[in-house]
């Protein structure tokens, strides 16, 4: 998922809650910015900061792609 996706689903959180729907990411890899190595952990906290929301549901790392190739 791409930045903006990850916001709009944040926005729209309330909306899966009263549907009693669990929401999370999968994360397949670490990025870089810039060319400089950025953790997972980072790569949230990027998120948070540049759009200036709490993302209200977890983003699990799979590096490597195990879960999401299976599913």
């Amino acid at each position: 998922m791409a930045t903006t996706e990850l916001v709009l689903i944040s926005k729209l959180f309330p909306e899966f809650v009263k549907r009693d729907v669990k929401i999370f990411a999968l994360a397949t890899h670490n990025t870089t910015v810039n060319g400089q190595y950025k953790s997972h952990d980072e790569g949230v906290k990027d998120v948070e900061e540049i759009s200036k929301t709490k993302l209200p549901f977890p983003i699990i790392e799979d590096e490597g792609g195990v879960v999401s190739n299976t599913y």
